[in-house]
C-alpha cells in the first residue's frame, strides 16, 4: 500500500514540477528534487518509479535551463546599461 502512495506522489510532483519549470523555476526545484528522492527510494515497482524519476529529472533540467537563460539575459542587460547602449 505504501509503495503505491510513493509512486503516486513521485508522479504528481513530476507533473507539477514540469508545469512550474516554465513559469516559476524556484517552485519546480521544490517539487522536483523531493520527487527525485521519493522515486529513487522505492525501486520495487520499476515501471512506475522510472516514469516518476524521468518526469522529475526533466522538470529539474527545464527549470535549470530557464534559470540559466534568465541569468544570461539579465547579465546582458546590465552590460548594455553600463556601456550606455540602453
Amino acid at each position: 500500500m505504501e509503495e503505491k502512495r510513493t509512486y503516486k506522489a513521485g508522479i504528481i510532483l513530476g507533473i507539477t514540477g514540469i508545469i512550474f519549470s516554465v513559469l516559476f523555476p524556484a517552485a519546480a526545484y521544490g517539487c522536483s528534487i523531493p520527487g527525485i528522492v521519493m522515486s529513487a527510494k522505492k525501486d520495487r515497482e520499476k515501471y512506475h518509479t522510472t516514469a516518476a524519476l524521468v518526469l522529475n529529472i526533466i522538470a529539474t533540467a527545464i527549470a535549470a535551463a530557464n534559470s540559466i537563460t534568465a541569468v544570461v539575459i539579465t547579465a546582458k542587460g546590465f552590460c548594455k546599461k553600463r556601456n550606455g547602449e540602453f
